[in-house]
């Protein structure tokens, strides 16, 4: 099962920035040049269920030296071999918050291009 979660943020920044800030919060970049996302895995220790929180990046090329990032919807799914089920509000919630904290720092930074 899986669920997609708008994230109501249009912030459009370079490359090396956010890769920065991913990695730094826990984050790993998968997904090679034709579909290219970050992952963060978020274990349920009460139903010893892994979920697995994807935010898929699309790459503009406006400068040779480096590309600029923009974020597409968060895509949430589940990773235990278990049967389909409804995705915990807590789990989109947890989720929800940590995609919060990311785009807060991104934010901080240099003035972003909103599109």
């Amino acid at each position: 099962m899986h669920i997609n979660v708008k994230s109501g943020f249009k912030i459009v920044k370079p490359s090396s920035r956010i890769d920065k800030v991913f990695e730094s919060q826990g984050f790993k970049k998968k997904g090679g040049k034709d579909f290219p996302y970050y992952r963060l895995r978020i274990d349920d220790i009460c139903t010893r269920t892994s979920y697995e929180l994807q935010i898929p990046i699309q790459e503009i090329y406006l400068s040779p030296k480096e590309s600029l990032y923009k974020f597409q919807e968060m895509i949430i799914h589940t990773r235990s071999p278990v049967k389909p089920h409804q995705i915990p509000e807590a789990i989109i919630q947890a989720a929800k918050e940590k995609m919060n904290e990311v785009f807060s720092t991104l934010s901080e930074s240099k003035p972003s291009i909103k599109i």
